[in-house]
């Protein structure tokens, strides 16, 4: 058992490694680079500048080296270059906890809808219901989220702004 989670954890590890440097490369590999695209064209100096403060002007070899040094190290994932004076950290303990809430409000409804729904059409196989049950559950995997949201939303229905009141009170209890 021993020998079985070691081998695993390697392959995660490997797995890991691999998509970090795939997702490196393919950033760098793309013409342009964070400061050159936008509305108001920078200066050559100030471009410079730019480059040397989140150390762009550095080998490529390099670059890898210490993200993935810090990443390791300090589980730093570097700074944002969209907003001033913040790390993609501090960005994702922003928004983390809002998408955990979210996420855990559509298990909670997921789980609660579909369980009896489930049984209801397992012991009526083959009726109405059964029928019914199924068209609902191939459409919640077919239908993208955006066209769902949109519809909810051009419907007024107030699941959406249930589900975050509820998501809200969940994490204050248990945080």
């Amino acid at each position: 058992m021993l020998v079985y989670v070691v081998r695993r954890i390697l392959r995660l590890v490997a797995v890991m490694l691999t998509v970090y440097t795939l997702v490196f490369l393919v950033a760098h590999t793309i013409p342009g680079g964070p400061f050159e695209e936008g509305d108001l064209p920078i200066e050559a100096s100030a471009l410079a500048n730019l480059r040397k403060h989140y150390r762009l002007d550095q080998p490529l070899w390099r670059q890898y080296v210490d993200s993935l040094w810090a990443i390791v190290r300090h589980g730093d994932l570097g700074p944002s270059y969209m907003s001033a004076n913040r790390s993609v950290n501090d960005i994702l303990a922003d928004y983390v906890p809002v998408s955990l809430s979210l996420g855990l409000v559509a298990m909670g409804l997921a789980v609660a809808l579909g369980i009896p729904i489930g049984l209801l059409a397992a012991i009526r196989r083959h009726s109405p219901v059964d029928r019914a049950a199924l068209l609902f559950a191939v459409l919640g995997v077919s239908v993208p989220n955006f066209s769902t949201a949109r519809a909810s939303i051009r419907c007024e229905l107030k699941i959406p702004v249930i589900a975050i009141h509820t998501a809200e009170i969940f994490i204050t209890i248990w945080a």
